[in-house]
């Protein structure tokens, strides 16, 4: 009980209408600027597989109203989807891909595995993301369809 009361005591919310509103924007299809803001760890609750869920934030938006707008990019462990994604992000953190382990992942973020700092190290990373729009539990919302690259 006293870890309860002492995470009651530390969360402190306030207004959160701002990072609300941009939780529930609908931004338009098309290529946009993010930064990598987190990662973690998680297993799918349908297929029970491993993933890699990254949050993104919209910045230098040629609309500014969309900037830090989040963007998730879940894909699952050891998939092309992964490795594209791992490919595409670590140059732009100054990165050279590494050998990564599942088992490192799982400790999530800010374990100190090579892994993890290495995931880790991907936030901040700038790069630019191809959106769309797609349906999921009957809400429409932006996602991210792909990695674009500077000559695109």
């Amino acid at each position: 009980m006293a870890d309860n009361e002492q995470i009651q005591e530390d969360v402190q919310f306030g207004d959160w209408s701002d990072e609300k509103e941009k939780f529930e924007k609908q931004i338009e299809p098309g290529n946009y600027p993010v930064t990598v803001q987190s990662w973690e760890y998680r297993v799918s609750s349908q297929k029970q597989s491993p993933q890699v869920a990254f949050m993104f934030r919209v910045t230098g938006s040629d609309d500014p109203t969309d900037d830090g707008t989040p963007l998730f990019y879940n894909t699952t462990w050891g998939t092309r989807f992964f490795r594209g994604a791992i490919l595409y992000l670590a140059p732009a953190a100054g990165l050279e891909p590494a050998r990564l382990s599942l088992a490192e992942a799982q400790a999530g973020p800010g374990a100190d595995n090579n892994t993890t700092n290495f995931l880790d190290a991907l936030i901040g990373a700038e790069v630019t993301v191809k959106v769309r729009h797609r349906e999921y539990q009957g809400k429409v919302s932006p996602d991210i369809q792909s990695f674009v690259s500077d000559d695109e």
